[in-house]
This record gives structure tokens, C-alpha cells and sequence, in this order.
């Protein structure tokens, strides 16, 4: 899905529901969002079509990100981040990275931390068979991570309302926290 596409569903979903809540009618699953409620937007050099009846087998979840720059096992120029899940629902993953990640001389590019923060967030939900986009993403560098540093990431749902998803991650060495990040997520249209 088109980053701008997720937008504009997430904001459309985000509206519905804050009306639901403020004329206190949010029973069971919120409403359906529909190709034709979403804004025009030209989306240059792809075949992005509106037309998204058909749908996907959901079981496809864990292989749907085979080719991922993060975590495709199919790619051959992904970082390969294989991630377990915990007895209490969070993922975790070990990464140790190198110079040619850095942003700063010996100093991990800030942008690689926030796509292993987001990949560990959407880990979390993929190891719970939910295939999601990031509709938003926040991201707290607490200190600068050497760029051959070894980082220990996790991630959590911290709340959900299907197709909602409130996720938390972060990134330690050792035993400090370095890095954070929460994000919202909406569940993924297999229709695509």
C-alpha cells in the first residue's frame, strides 16, 4: 500500500471513530472504509489502482514481507532481522550493525534505527497473524548508537481497536534504552 493511500485511510478511519465516539454509537467494529470515500491522489511511477476487490489469503502474513528490506528472507540485500516472540506477546531480535550504516562518522544513522523500531513494530503484529501499515510513526533518540554496535530491539501492542494498533518498541544496548518509538497502525486490505 502507497504511503499516501495509508494516510488517507488512517485519517478517514481516526475520523469515524472519533465521531462514533463523540455521538456514543462505537459498537463492535467500526465502519467500513470504502475505495470510493478515499481522496483522488496521482501516485507517479506505479500502477496504483483504486480497484482493490480482490482479496488476498489473510494465512499470507508472515510471507507477505519476504521481500522486505528488514526482515525479507527472499532479499538479498535485507538486513535479515528474524524476530521471536515472547511469552508475554512482544517480539525481540538482536542487530549488530556496521560502518556502512552510519550516518555521522561512527555514528548510526538515525533513520536505520527508526526502520528497525518500525520492522520490530510491525513484527509484533505479523507474529500475531495481523498484517498492518504504519499510519504513524514517532520516534525518541535518546544517545547516539555507535554504527558497529550491537542493539537488542523489542516491540509491544501497547492497545488496539481492530483495525487500530497503538505498538511500542525500543532499541537497548546493554542496559540502557537508546532509541524508542510508538506508532499506529491500520490493519492492511488485502484487496490490494
Amino acid at each position: 500500500m502507497d504511503t499516501i493511500c495509508a494516510y488517507a485511510i488512517f485519517d478517514h478511519f481516526s475520523s469515524c471513530v472519533k465521531q462514533a465516539i463523540k455521538q456514543n454509537t462505537l459498537i463492535g467494529t467500526p465502519p467500513a472504509i470504502h475505495a470510493d470515500e478515499l481522496p483522488d491522489v496521482a501516485f507517479p511511477n506505479t500502477s496504483f489502482s483504486r480497484n482493490i476487490m480482490e482479496q488476498t489469503d489473510p494465512s499470507t502474513a508472515q510471507t507477505s514481507h519476504r521481500f522486505c528490506l528488514m526482515c525479507g528472507q527472499e532479499n538479498p540485500f535485507s538486513f535479515g532481522l528474524k524476530f521471536k516472540k515472547t511469552d508475554d506477546g512482544a517480539v525481540s531480535t538482536t542487530f549488530t550493525g556496521n560502518r556502512n550504516l552510519q550516518g555521522y562518522t561512527g555514528v548510526m544513522h538515525g533513520g536505520v534505527l527508526s526502520a528497525l523500531l518500525d520492522t520490530a513494530m510491525a513484527q509484533c503484529l505479523l507474529h500475531q497473524d495481523i498484517e498492518a501499515v504504519t499510519g504513524e510513526l514517532t520516534v525518541r533518540y535518546l544517545e547516539q548508537v555507535a554504527c558497529d554496535g550491537t542493539l537488542d530491539i523489542r516491540a509491544w501492542i501497547d492497545s488496539s481497536l481492530p483495525p487500530l494498533y497503538h505498538v511500542r518498541s525500543h532499541i537497548r544496548i546493554g542496559d540502557r534504552i537508546v532509541c524508542k518509538g510508538k506508532a499506529r497502525f491500520m490493519q492492511r486490505d488485502h484487496r490490494l
